[in-house]
């Protein structure tokens, strides 16, 4: 038994109109990268401290490096 199908055609149509709101999905990606950005400033400033913090800046002995360093650094 075979069967033979003729003059058929298909028509297939899609909707794909998601009505994105790039605008709001923009200014989320935005917050969300200044929030990591500032918390990282915050660690690294932190970091610093604590690394200058234990140095002798006075400019006598070992503590004159550390200020070298810092003014090479800026």
């Amino acid at each position: 038994m075979q069967t033979h199908v003729s003059d058929t055609s298909v028509v297939l149509s899609m909707d794909n109109n998601r009505n994105l709101d790039l605008d709001s999905i923009i200014a989320e990606v935005r917050a969300q990268y200044e929030e990591i950005a500032q918390r990282s400033k915050a660690e690294a400033e932190a970091l610093y401290q604590t690394k200058v913090g234990g140095m002798d800046l006075s400019g006598d002995g070992a503590g004159s490096g550390a200020l070298l360093l810092m003014s090479v650094n800026r």
